[in-house]
């Protein structure tokens, strides 16, 4: 359960902060390479991220604006103050970009007692900066107090499966936050689970942009993430986008999230505007199931299915899915709005896009379709089909 916590008042201002050493520092990761046992720092018992009311105490001055937060933290840690986000946090930028900076988890301590107190940072990018899960829990804690950030970039960081433990909680609470990349931190389905963690205990997701690409989840992961988001009562989950390509899906997968996501039969208000399933392995089969299901797809705007090894047979079945776009159909919550459709880098050959394109002259005038790729289909350039495309999308 969240804790309570509220900003001190001295001198009739609020001060925010964590505690450290004698400073207001409200987080610490588990455990800090290269620190001796007097100089290691250890997570409070109760929810990192958050003082209790029985902790709260003047402790003499503390920083006041995330700029001074980080500049004081480095000191503390003896650690080289990164001069980009320092700018940034000084009020000079929106969005601060620090990829590939080594920050590690030892750095994240700093960087995270700046977005506890940041006020002015609308964007962070903080990707492949070796930050492990101890440095994921900083950052977690600091998105629970912080109340601007909007967009943040945690990609390729080895955050695994313990990370993804803390990040849970600021899916549901982080209230501000809209946009959230964990793409490539070998999460794999535990790590899903420990994400969903919190929604599976009956919390709300609030972020609407979620990339989860290139962390070898599979199908046990995709019903993990359909449990999560599924909302029995009908309600809409904020999430809109959702990107999942190069992972291990499969059919199996494909069915899982088709018949949870795209049209769920028990809360027929499906939510999703963007999916992206590329390089996933989908085949002709996954096609089918998601073919299945685009017709009560009443939400979803692009659907991205490039790498995924789809022949002629899974085209056929995307076209009679595509002939019926726009049409009312029964049990759905209105006609598609499907209106981008990629199938890039699939093996359809000429008889698979030749189906394809007469599934779209047929739903014609009201098929909402306006973008429809099949580059790198088996196709020689010149081939009048693709003339017969453009004609079908006009």
């Amino acid at each position: 359960e969240r804790q309570s916590w509220t900003p001190k008042r001295e001198g009739g201002r609020q001060k925010r902060g964590i505690r450290l050493s004698g400073m207001n520092l409200l987080y610490t990761p588990r455990e800090l390479p290269g620190s001796d046992a007097a100089s290691a720092l250890s997570p409070p018992p109760h929810i990192e991220g958050l003082s209790s009311e029985s902790e709260r105490e003047e402790d003499g001055d503390a920083a006041e604006t995330g700029h001074e937060a980080y500049l004081s933290t480095c000191r503390q840690l003896g650690i080289t103050p990164c001069g980009r986000w320092a700018r940034a946090l000084s009020g000079a930028l929106e969005d601060a970009s620090i990829p590939h900076y080594g920050i590690g988890p030892r750095g994240a301590v700093a960087v995270g007692a700046s977005l506890a107190l940041n006020e002015c940072l609308r964007s962070a990018n903080l990707s492949d900066n070796r930050l492990s899960a101890d440095g994921a829990e900083v950052i977690a804690s600091a998105l629970l107090a912080n109340g601007a950030l909007q967009v943040l970039n945690l990609s390729h960081n080895a955050i695994g499966a313990d990370g993804c433990r803390a990040l849970s909680q600021a899916l549901c609470t982080a209230e501000h936050l809209v946009s959230l990349s964990l793409a490539a931190n070998g999460l794999g389905d535990k790590g899903v689970n420990e994400l969903m963690g919190a929604l599976l205990e009956g919390g709300a997701m609030l972020v609407q942009h979620l990339s989860l690409a290139d962390n070898k989840i599979g199908p046990m992961g995709a019903s993990d993430l359909v449990r999560a988001l599924h909302d029995e009562a009908g309600g809409r989950t904020a999430l809109r986008h959702l990107d999942l390509r190069w992972n291990n899906l499969g059919h199996s997968g494909a069915a899982i999230l088709a018949k949870g996501l795209l049209a769920p039969v028990d809360a027929p208000v499906p939510s999703l505007v963007q999916l992206d399933l590329q390089w996933n392995l989908l085949g002709d089969e996954g096609a089918k199931q998601l073919a299945a299901a685009l017709p009560r797809a009443s939400s979803l705007q692009l659907l991205a299915l490039g790498h995924n090894n789809i022949g002629a047979e899974g085209a056929r079945a995307l076209a009679a899915a595509v002939a019926s776009l726009g049409l009312e159909i029964a049990g759905s919550d209105g006609p598609s709005v499907l209106e981008a459709l990629s199938l890039d880098s699939n093996p359809l050959g000429r008889e698979g896009v030749h189906a394809l394109i007469e599934g779209l002259e047929s739903a014609q005038p009201s098929c909402p379709i306006r973008t429809f790729s099949v580059n790198d289909a088996g196709l020689v350039p010149s081939d009048r089909l693709y003339e017969r495309l453009e004609s079908a999308l006009a």
